[in-house]
């Protein structure tokens, strides 16, 4: 109760005038459990909480508070704490985490906030997490409700790298994202080792090699629920979902239109069920035939060519339609519509015409 009652609240203003004259003046000044607070205006700064747990916040909405590493750094080096409502763009990490790095000791948020325009590991072989990177030192770490988008990886995990806590106890949490326009030679969305992934939409994501959505290696835990998977494509294999090692649960997630590289590549024992896998270059599991309570149906977008994957009101993903529950991320965002059977290359194409038009 005295720690809360000495907390103190450090405010940011762009043109020096704050309780600090920058950012990073503040995160200095503050103490374990002080908050700095972040006023409209774009600061050009590297950031580091140095071991401190803070709350470091955006005043309103991540699009008016803005935190630009100029391609000096990493935008945001995080011990442990809540950061929200923040842009962080144009961070260059040679070695790991773009935009930010999670190191840990500790539990960390990430909610609410735009993480793009980042590169890790500008030189071939030594990148990885080029949005966000999360140290196996780390634990209890939420990634929560964010756009990353447009960031880049040498390696692995354009969009996010999660190397798990050590040991495999509490499990990360990424969840309700937007995550697109994210590369990577493995994992342009994401690379994880055991991780809680739901709710998020995964989107135009790509891999020079492997895993354009979501790439999963060595974990023998973890869960991969309720995502919607979509127009994603890799080099070689596992456009939508590359499982190369470890056995997660895998349920209720919508894996539409990626390719190539197939939608699901999974060769683990513990058999994915109740996803909707249509429209990708190939629909299978693995490579072997939808069973297991899986199928194959056109979802219904609201409006696939400007990436509104909210479902018509007549889809086969909702709840009604099936004893699954929900497949995906979103559900009804318009009306019902006739269905029109077509191909993977003929709804491929109209996407493409939609788009240049």
């Amino acid at each position: 109760m005295a720690g809360q009652a000495d907390a103190r609240t450090w405010r940011i203003y762009s043109d020096g005038s704050g309780d600090a004259p920058s950012i990073q003046a503040g995160i200095d000044s503050a103490a374990t459990g002080d908050t700095v607070l972040v006023t409209p205006g774009t600061y050009d700064e590297n950031l580091n909480t140095a071991g401190k747990t803070l709350a470091l916040l955006g005043e309103t909405i991540a699009q008016e508070v803005i935190v630009d590493g100029g391609d000096l750094d990493r935008v945001l080096t995080l011990t442990a704490g809540i950061v929200k409502r923040l842009t962080l763009r144009n961070g260059l990490a040679v070695d790991v985490g773009g935009g930010v790095l999670i190191t840990g000791p500790g539990s960390a948020t990430l909610q609410d906030n735009i993480i793009e325009e980042n590169i890790a590991g500008p030189k071939p072989d030594t990148g990885g997490g080029g949005g966000i990177y999360i140290n196996n030192l780390a634990n209890s770490v939420i990634i929560e409700s964010n756009i990353i988008r447009n960031n880049y990886a040498s390696i692995a995990g354009g969009g996010i790298a999660d190397r798990g806590p050590d040991p495999f106890l509490v499990l990360n949490i990424i969840r309700n994202n937007l995550i697109t326009e994210n590369g990577a030679r493995f994992g342009g969305g994401l690379e994880v080792i055991a991780s809680v992934i739901t709710g998020n939409v995964i989107a135009n994501n790509w891999s020079e090699l492997a895993a354009g959505g979501i790439n999963m290696e060595g974990g023998t835990m973890g869960e991969i629920s309720g995502n919607t998977l979509v127009m994603n494509h890799a080099g070689s294999v596992g456009a939508g979902i590359r499982i190369a090692a470890g056995n997660p649960t895998i349920r209720n997630n919508l894996v539409a239109l990626n390719g190539p590289g197939g939608g699901v590549v999974y060769t683990g024992s513990n058999p994915p069920f109740c996803n909707d896998i249509w429209g990708n270059d190939v629909d299978t599991i693995g490579w072997s035939p939808i069973g297991n309570g899986n199928f194959s149906a056109d979802p219904l977008f609201c409006d696939l060519a400007q990436g509104n994957y909210f479902l018509r009101a007549n889809s086969p993903c909702l709840p009604e339609s099936m004893t699954c529950g929900l497949i995906g991320a979103y559900s009804v965002g318009c009306d019902s519509v006739a269905v029109v059977s077509r191909t993977w290359g003929a709804v491929k194409g109209l996407y493409r015409i939609e788009q240049r038009e």
